[in-house]
């Protein structure tokens, strides 16, 4: 795999190994919009990218400075690039950084543990195209794909010695220690812990969940309102949200029942 589609693994420790039976921990859909020094000065070429696709595409487009990803025990994952249009993206964890305002959604629990979390990160960018699109293939898509690998909703951990490690519907995470002695001796594959889909519905269910929170908080920008829904970068809190002391981060409250 040629390492530009994940270089920053910048918080996630190699031990201990990758797991599926960790404590449950809960998963957010991590939202912010890009104010860094250096956006305004963008604008131009942001602009001039999005009549591009307004060209190509005639149809609204999400605003490019809402930016989305995973985070789990304080660390986000999400799909990073280097700019807004044709060039590649790539793969990043790092810690939620304090000093910037996110906004943190609740999406459900998972049992992996960080490492597991990081090799999703890596299949889910690496089951996507390697160019960044500003409508198909950015934040949101990855954010999205990334959830339905790793939370609990609809998927049940088996063991397996079948080879399995293209199909997104059995995920493997990482190998089984204890069985692999057994498998060489064998000749078998190594066995692995897969997480396969066994409630589909449900698993459809934490994906539409996933896109209408992300939908329902991401302007469209078109012809008509470009340079004001480029310039307006206010976001306002949901009534139900919760500031973590010493951040700029607020996480939102999940409806009751949930």
């Amino acid at each position: 795999m040629p390492a530009d589609r994940h270089p920053n693994y910048l918080s996630v420790p190699t031990e201990p190994p990758a797991s599926l039976d960790s404590e449950p921990r809960n998963v957010f859909i991590a939202h912010r919009i890009m104010r860094s020094d250096g956006i305004v000065e963008q604008f131009t070429e942001i602009e001039q990218g999005i009549e591009k696709i307004f060209g190509e595409y005639e149809r609204e487009v999400p605003h490019p400075l809402h930016h989305w990803g995973v985070a789990v025990g304080g660390i986000i994952h999400h799909l990073q690039s280097d700019a807004f249009f044709d060039t590649p993206n790539f793969y990043e964890n790092k810690k939620l950084p304090i000093d910037e305002e996110y906004i943190l959604y609740p999406a459900g629990t998972t049992t992996f543990n960080d490492l597991a979390i990081q090799e999703s990160g890596v299949t889910t960018i690496y089951n996507m195209p390697a160019t960044y699109d500003p409508i198909s293939n950015n934040c949101q898509r990855f954010t999205t794909e990334l959830i339905g690998l790793i939370v609990r909703s609809g998927r049940v951990k088996v063991r397996t010695l079948e080879d399995v490690s293209n199909d997104l519907d059995a995920f493997i995470p990482g190998l089984v220690g204890d069985l692999k002695d057994y498998a060489r001796r064998q000749m078998l594959p190594e066995p692995v812990t897969a997480a396969v889909v066994e409630d589909s519905e449900a698993q459809k269910q934490l994906l539409a969940h996933v896109e209408a929170v992300m939908a329902n908080n991401t302007p469209l920008v078109t012809p008509a309102n470009i340079e004001l829904k480029l310039k307006h970068l206010e976001v306002e809190k949901p009534e139900n949200a919760v500031e973590i002391p010493g951040t700029k981060v607020v996480e939102i409250l999940p409806e009751p029942g949930q």
